[in-house]
């Protein structure tokens, strides 16, 4: 494995609010402020994030041709994939992490 593409590719996932908004996104489709309600980002972040993670085919933006517009935000296949590394990671944690050390 390229230790240097997995680091470069786990912040992706890893950092800062990433987590927190792919985590939201695997409980079904969101609008933009569905998401901003359940994670305390502020908007300028938020925008950037889900615009990274659309440019890196994680979620795909849909807008609905209503009045007014609905956009709606959803993990793409390959943001769906990393579900089972998400499952894992929060078992292992759950596991062998104390919040008192």
């Amino acid at each position: 494995m390229d230790t240097n593409k997995f680091k470069a590719d786990s912040r992706l996932l890893f950092g800062r609010w990433n987590y927190d908004i792919v985590k939201e996104l695997m409980n079904g489709p969101k609008r933009y402020s569905d998401i901003k309600r359940a994670v305390p980002v502020t908007g300028t972040t938020l925008t950037d994030r889900l615009r990274m993670f659309e440019a890196e085919n994680l979620i795909s933006r849909h807008m609905h041709p209503e009045i007014p517009l609905r956009v709606e935000y959803a993990l793409t296949a390959k943001g769906e994939a990393l579900r089972p590394m998400v499952e894992a990671f929060e078992r292992w944690v759950d596991q062998h992490m104390d919040c008192n050390e």
